[in-house]
């Protein structure tokens, strides 16, 4: 763990991380309602953000690195609402609840999207920290309704603004 804490380390400190950005659909109006942000690590030793994300966890700086990614994405994205995606397990640090937390500080709609169900040693912090966040103007999306997971339609009760569908469920639809 120490030595994926000091390559987080690197790859934040070195900007060794670039965001991507792919555009939400509102079908209704036929317009590009928003951007979801996507990291994708540079740095030559994590191949995926899957990898990335798992290594911060275990090295206990999944919050640096996603208040990193946040930060960054915010900067470069146009004026429409932003997707950033959240892990769970970052509800449970301090730095989502900072002032300078930057989805706190977008001019522009933001919001924080959960696609994994919440640890459920996590569940009363993690809706705590959700809460408060809402409270100060962040929005909720969840990703991946329909996959399967049971924890996820327990999210539900957050009463997120936006539900995004899995795949499957929209596969073959006309």
């Amino acid at each position: 763990a120490e030595d994926e804490l000091r390559l987080i380390n690197r790859l934040i400190d070195e900007r060794l991380v670039d965001i991507q950005y792919q555009p939400i659909i509102d079908l209704n109006a036929r317009s590009i309602f928003g951007y979801e942000a996507f990291a994708r690590p540079n740095d030559g030793y994590f191949r995926t953000p899957i990898e990335l994300i798992a290594a911060a966890e275990r090295s206990g700086s999944v919050g640096r690195l996603g208040r990193h990614l946040r930060r960054l994405a915010l900067r470069d994205c146009s004026n429409s609402s932003l997707f950033l995606n959240l892990e769970p397990s970052e509800l449970a640090e301090a730095p989502l609840s900072q002032p300078d937390e930057p989805s706190l500080t977008a001019t522009k709609p933001v919001y924080l999207e959960i696609g994994r169900a919440f640890p459920e040693t996590l569940q009363r912090e993690c809706w705590h920290t959700l809460s408060g966040l809402r409270e100060k103007g962040v929005r909720l999306a969840i990703d991946n309704i329909g996959a399967g997971s049971a924890g996820l339609r327990a999210m539900l009760d957050l009463e997120p603004e936006i539900v995004k569908l899995h795949r499957k469920m929209v596969v073959g639809c006309a």
